[in-house]
């Protein structure tokens, strides 16, 4: 892109290489949609509506200091990688549908979703105190989802790189399980929620696929377990 492009609606045929040159700029707004395999910023990427679609195997590439995304989604509808020589701030939403690489790692001030049963597979991304790690991969308590990269143990505060805030397991549309392999203690800033008011039904296990005894987990806001929720060893 060597000129200031303004997306509003969806792209169709688009480039499989977007290339924001230097000095120029892509933004996305209102209805805004894009699917693209790579795109790397060297000059202005905003986003403050609308979605960008990475496909399989696509990576994000960002070379600008400073890159915040107001609004809309970035999501990775298969495996994919985060790169460049800055980080992006997402105040927006990042959806996973695959293993994530985070070779540069991102800040999320908005919502992290993963909705497969992989998640970041390379490096943890940094929260902010308005985040929420959103567990939304259909899995089940025979097969449940694992705790990767996305949530590191023993962080205790969020100058640490997967310390999250608030932590959700599945939706009314999505029963999720998650296993948290707490081998290690583990700790959140913000609210723990597990399943929702109706809908799907999930679940927190402690430490189903190891052994010896589940360390900790501590939660520093509220614990919220809604009638589709479950625990198994929690103590509150």
């Amino acid at each position: 892109i060597a000129n200031a492009v303004s997306v509003t609606g969806s792209v169709a045929n688009a480039a499989a290489t977007v290339i924001i040159n230097s000095g120029q700029g892509l933004t996305f707004s209102s209805s805004a949609a894009l699917t693209a395999t790579n795109v790397t910023n060297n000059g202005t990427l905003a986003m403050s509506a609308g979605t960008l679609t990475m496909a399989s195997g696509g990576t994000l590439t960002n070379n600008t200091s400073g890159t915040t995304f107001t609004g809309g989604t970035v999501s990775f509808s298969s495996t994919g990688t985060v790169d460049g020589t800055d980080s992006i701030t997402f105040n927006n939403f990042l959806s996973i549908s695959g293993v994530v690489n985070l070779n540069k790692a991102p800040k999320i001030n908005g919502t992290l979703t993963i909705n497969t049963n992989r998640g970041v597979g390379v490096n943890a991304p940094y929260y902010g105190t308005s985040s929420t790690l959103f567990y939304n991969a259909a899995t089940t308590t025979g097969s449940p989802y694992s705790r990767t990269y996305e949530w590191i143990a023993a962080t205790t505060n969020n100058s640490y790189a997967g310390y999250p805030n608030n932590v959700t397991i599945g939706s009314n549309s999505v029963g999720c399980v998650l296993n948290i392999n707490n081998v290690i203690s583990l700790q959140l800033g913000g609210t723990l929620t597990i399943g929702a008011s109706s809908g799907s039904s999930s679940a927190l296990q402690m430490n189903e696929s190891a052994s010896g005894t589940p360390y900790p987990l501590f939660v520093l806001g509220n614990v919220v377990i809604n009638s589709t929720g479950t625990h198994y060893c929690l103590e509150i």
